[in-house]
């Protein structure tokens, strides 16, 4: 799997994080199989009771069970199944706040998915197998109970899959035209390890330190000490740890973050080299350079820039798409839906 790639529920996560959200209308839907809503809002929901639509597409109760299984799964085995009448404004419970979250994914994936039938974006005969073989271990992994309860079957999950893996594959053809050329200069990641000897501030042991000018003066004589000694360390880690006045001995930064302290130094040291004493608000540092070029940080940070490149070019064009399909949810509907015990089939 590439790197750069967000697979799966990525692409509605990375939306919805973003903020990037289509306003839904509620109400009564039009196509023909759901002009009786209103009639059906006071008899038991049905795995094909329409609930919603998204374009040309209804959306059924029984693929919506296969998210509140999901999110169950989810926030149950963490937290408790009672966790949905908890309030998380006033008014709202948290299966409400679920609720929303599903019909949001739902609504992403559906214009998406959507988007790319019409670009003529499709699953190839490989990905569908794979596709198969997932839905497969899915179902495989469930309960008898729950593949009753929740009306699971082998075309439904399925479906549902491929949707996810459509929309992946929309987002990379989306993006593919991003610039990836980032050089390591660029993105540099130094890895340092430090220690402190304090004049101004809380130490790792909770004491408020705040130095006159003499106890300066016998700090900088303790940290010239401490110099000489660290010169001829073959440790520096441990050497820091158990001088410094900081729990935090070790840092990996960049140009962007470098620490106000001692970065500008900092990033001016080569693999193996030692700084000389840097004042700084705190105390004194001394800094050990133990990587000029962090390999693992730095591959890190690109990949960090490049998602956001993507990011920023699949939420315009999202942005656009979002604008050609008209979202109708059945509130009455939702309304009935409970993620307890008392879930309808």
């Amino acid at each position: 799997m590439n790197a750069r790639r967000i697979f799966f529920w990525g692409v509605m996560a990375m939306l919805m994080l973003s903020g990037c959200k289509k306003e839904v209308a509620v109400g009564n839907m039009v196509p023909e199989k759901t002009q009786a809503l209103d009639e059906k809002q006071d008899t038991t929901l049905e795995t094909d009771t329409v609930v919603m639509t998204v374009g040309d597409e209804e959306i059924e109760y029984q693929e919506v069970l296969f998210y509140i299984y999901k999110i169950k799964q989810d926030y149950e085995k963490t937290l408790s199944a009672g966790v949905w009448t908890f309030e998380v404004a006033d008014g709202v419970s948290f299966e409400d706040y679920a609720k929303e979250e599903i019909i949001n994914e739902l609504t992403e994936l559906k214009i998406i998915c959507q988007q790319a039938v019409s670009e003529g974006v499709t699953l190839t005969d490989d990905e569908l197998a794979d596709l198969k073989q997932q839905a497969n271990t899915f179902l495989y992994s469930l309960s008898e109970e729950d593949i009753q309860t929740y009306g699971f079957t082998q075309e439904l999950i399925e479906k549902i899959y491929g949707e996810h893996a459509l929309a992946n594959k929309m987002f990379d053809v989306t993006t593919g035209e991003v610039d990836t050329s980032i050089s390591n200069e660029e993105v540099r990641q130094i890895k340092v390890q430090y220690l402190l000897i304090m004049t101004n501030g809380v130490n790792k042991e909770g004491k408020n330190i705040q130095m006159n000018e003499k106890e300066k003066k016998a700090a900088y004589k303790e940290a010239k000490k401490l110099y000489e000694e660290a010169k001829k360390s073959t440790d520096f880690y441990n050497f820091a740890m158990a001088n410094s006045d900081l729990d935090e001995v070790e840092l990996i930064f960049g140009q962007e973050e470098k620490p106000d302290e001692f970065g500008s130094q900092a990033v001016l040291l080569k693999t193996g080299e030692l700084s000389k004493i840097i004042e700084g608000n705190q105390g004194y540092y001394i800094v050990y350079c133990v990587s000029d070029c962090d390999e693992d940080a730095t591959f890190e940070k690109k990949e960090e820039i490049i998602q956001q490149r993507q990011t920023t070019v699949f939420e315009s064009s999202y942005s656009t798409w979002s604008e050609q399909y008209k979202v109708v949810v059945s509130k009455p509907l939702w309304e009935r839906i409970v993620f307890g015990e008392e879930t309808e089939e």
